[in-house]
Formats: C-alpha cells, sequence, structure tokens
C-alpha cells in the first residue's frame, strides 16, 4: 500500500490557507504548462523561491528602497 496520489485541484486550496494563515498576499499565475503533475511542481518551487528571497535578511541597517524606486 503506497502513499495516495496528492490531487492537482487542491494545489489553489492549499495556498489559499497558507496565505491566510500566515497573513500575506501572494499572486500566483500559470503562465503555460499543461501536464498538472509539472505546473503543480513548478509552482510549489517558485513559491518556495519567492518566500526564500523575501525572507532573506542583508545587512544591518534599516531595509529602504531609497535610491531602487
Amino acid at each position: 500500500m503506497g502513499t495516495p496520489a496528492y490531487d492537482p485541484q487542491l494545489t489553489e486550496e492549499f495556498f489559499r490557507a497558507f496565505v491566510v494563515a500566515s497573513g500575506i498576499t501572494m499572486h500566483v499565475a500559470l503562465r503555460c504548462g499543461k501536464n498538472a503533475h509539472h505546473v503543480v511542481e513548478a509552482t510549489f518551487k517558485a513559491v518556495a523561491r519567492a518566500i526564500k528571497d523575501a525572507i532573506r535578511i542583508e545587512g544591518g541597517g534599516i531595509p529602504s528602497t531609497k535610491g531602487v524606486l
């Protein structure tokens, strides 16, 4: 008896629950792809990388966008 397969239709509900529980705003858009497994896999990987970048601490000062925008 193996692990039950993940239903790709649960992905939207997973991310909805994730953003509500974490209190964040997140937009995920499907740009291309037809194979549900690959689309879901790429979505989770992209979100993980975006979160990793968002929480990275750089420098020791107060964060600012001055001179960047």
